[in-house]
């Protein structure tokens, strides 16, 4: 029953414009980068100044991929269940022997494999393709350490917008999730630069809010943005020996209150 629901979960958001959209976006973007370096070839770089136009140019690439798969996760997270509470389907989808929690979790890994498969195929048939048509020789060791990294912040992100989809409308729980998002970044960002020690002994309301979203949300920006240092060799903050454990549970919470909240759910 759970590898049929899965199935589902994954034809249902195949499906999804979102997912359309975004890859004719990535086309259109790719189709400009080629485009770009054929015409730079023809006219002016040497094959070595090509090389590297051409290898800026595909970091550019994997860095636009990096930012969408966000906004990618957030769309179809906030339809994965919500959609089916609008059709009515969820009424039969849990009246099947599985209970609720199983129901939710199967909704947001199909979700989760639907946003790696498209992130996956994105960076590096993307690359490839751009490798064969302008004869410039693609890097792929940043995307992959990229798309590694990404891997649990998507999830926590799809279940977070799981959650605001279950009492907002769609693209308004798009809208929060992004701006959420941005206001974990600043507040993780201000306590790092102070110190957690500081921002917890000099206790005030400005750092108090700053705390509820440091520790309550995921901080998706952060990874994105320690990925993306990956793709271009820079370098990034980032506190490993916090952010992988404070991912890990702060996912799990929010999937266990989301499992609560519809468990308690009259459907």
């Amino acid at each position: 029953m759970l590898k049929t629901l899965l199935i589902n979960t994954l034809l249902k958001e195949a499906r999804s414009r979102s997912l359309l959209f975004l890859g004719i976006f990535n086309i259109i973007i790719l189709l400009v980068m080629v485009t770009v370096v054929k015409l730079l070839g023809e006219n002016t770089l040497a094959q070595e100044g090509l090389s590297v136009v051409g290898g800026g140019v595909m970091g550019i690439y994997f860095l636009v991929i990096n930012w969408w798969i966000t906004i990618l996760a957030y769309l179809l997270g906030t339809s994965a269940i919500a959609s089916d509470l609008r059709s009515g389907i969820v009424s039969q989808l849990v009246s099947f022997p599985i209970p609720r929690w199983q129901y939710i979790l199967v909704r947001i890994v199909g979700v989760w494999i639907i946003v790696l498969g498209f992130y996956f195929v994105s960076n590096f048939l993307g690359g490839f393709v751009f490798s064969v048509i302008t004869g410039v020789e693609v890097s792929f060791g940043g995307a992959i350490v990229a798309f590694l990294i990404n891997l649990l912040p998507l999830l926590a992100a799809i279940t977070l917008a799981v959650f605001l989809s279950l009492y907002i409308q769609r693209i308004f729980a798009f809208v929060l999730c992004s701006f959420l998002s941005v206001i974990v970044q600043i507040s993780t960002s201000g306590i790092t630069k102070i110190g957690l020690e500081r921002a917890l002994s000099e206790f005030d309301l400005y750092k108090s809010i700053g705390l509820f979203f440091h520790f309550l949300f995921p901080h998706v920006s952060v990874w994105s943005n320690y990925a993306s240092s990956f793709i271009f060799g820079t370098e990034a903050s980032f506190n490993s020996m916090f952010e992988v454990p404070h991912l890990v549970v702060i996912t799990m919470v929010w999937i266990g209150l989301i499992s609560f909240i519809f468990k308690k759910k009259e459907l």
